[in-house]
């Protein structure tokens, strides 16, 4: 497995991610009119850069498969699931919580538009109070409600300019480190975003 170092506002936050080449809820995601996913900067990278795209590849033909976590160690304060790419299936998010359990000096967030595998998963499996689970809202401007789920911690929306001026926007001023609002338990249960670019 492959970690990346992340820039910009994502600066000092490790991430491990995997693919939207190949996973079939990305696939089907950017095919939904005036979904977030139409205009996805991973897919972007990807075909830009053929070194991310073949390490996110790697990464993700790993993770859909049961594996041994014991060895993924980390010393950060905060530490970013899926920066590129989302869920497979329910093997992948098991590992992912199994390494979440086994560094408990940090705090995980997991975004994901895939919340039927984590609502079905965490049914049966108590979620690790160091993870902090965000469900992104599939379409720009409409907000996912919160309390038709059980698991989720919050839940992440992206609006465009001008909707984006009725909204509370919460995400974007700050590096992430800095703000830390994902990664922490606390009461905000929803984060808004300004759309980057067009």
């Amino acid at each position: 497995l492959k970690q990346s170092k992340l820039t910009a506002i994502m600066a000092m936050i490790p991430s491990l991610s995997t693919s939207p080449m190949n996973n079939e809820n990305c696939e089907r995601n950017r095919r939904v009119k005036d979904s977030i996913c139409q205009s996805c900067y991973a897919v972007a990278g990807c075909n830009q850069y053929s070194s991310l795209d073949k390490v996110l590849l790697q990464n993700s033909d790993i993770l859909k498969d049961k594996i041994d976590v014991s060895s993924i160690r980390t010393s950060t304060i905060y530490y970013r699931f899926e920066s590129h790419g989302d869920l497979i299936n329910e093997n992948h998010l098991d590992n992912l919580v199994r390494i979440v359990k086994n560094n408990p000096q940090t705090k995980f967030a997991l975004w994901t538009k895939h919340y039927p595998i984590t609502e079905k998963y965490f049914d049966t499996h108590k979620k690790p109070k160091n993870l902090q689970l965000q469900y992104s809202s599939l379409k720009v401007n409409h907000e996912l409600k919160i309390e038709k789920f059980k698991h989720c911690d919050r839940i992440f929306t992206v609006y465009d300019k001008e909707t984006s001026k009725k909204q509370n926007i919460n995400c974007g001023s700050n590096d992430c480190f800095s703000c830390g609002l994902c990664y922490n338990e606390n009461n905000v249960q929803y984060i808004k975003e300004i759309k980057k670019g067009k």
